[in-house]
């Protein structure tokens, strides 16, 4: 089973209707990721929580289609990490979250530590239909993330 037919028929809310729609709906009718558009690839963000939506919305972080996973069960099936007290500390003062927040001060993005912070995700790229996943990155630490160069690869964008 692909990690796309895992979560396949979870339930996630979509944060700006507030309509409630099955994974598998995301990538029914074109792949899932100004280079996408071009490409007729739909980006999809899948946070964890409601809280704080209106502002990441309001601040224009992300500019594709933003849904919440409610239930928290796509992040499980997928089996990406969940902090605990006792490893998330240690990996606040990593050198790379360390960047990471230095680069968002320097950006001047906020922040409040309210919510789900022991969370941390991932980037799945599913091809149109859902039959096979093109990339799966989960996330190592908290400032872990897929480069865009390997995300364009993975669609044979260049």
């Amino acid at each position: 089973m692909t990690e796309a037919q895992a979560i396949a028929e979870n339930q996630v809310k979509s944060a700006t209707s507030g309509e409630m729609v099955t994974m598998k709906s995301l990538w029914e009718n074109q792949d899932c990721v100004p280079k996408l558009d071009e490409h007729n690839v739909r980006l999809v963000g899948i946070g964890v929580e409601e809280l704080g939506v209106k502002e990441f919305l309001d601040g224009k972080f992300f500019a594709g289609d933003l849904f919440i996973d409610v239930e928290k069960k796509c992040y499980k099936d997928l089996q990406y990490k969940r902090y605990g007290i006792l490893n998330l500390i240690p990996a606040l003062f990593s050198k790379t979250s360390r960047d990471a927040i230095a680069a968002s001060r320097t950006a001047q993005v906020g922040g409040d530590l309210k919510g789900d912070y022991y969370q941390v995700g991932g980037t799945l790229v599913v091809k149109k239909g859902g039959e096979k996943v093109l990339l799966n990155h989960k996330q190592d630490s908290l400032a872990d993330h897929v480069d865009n160069k390997e995300v364009l690869k993975s669609l044979n964008i260049s």
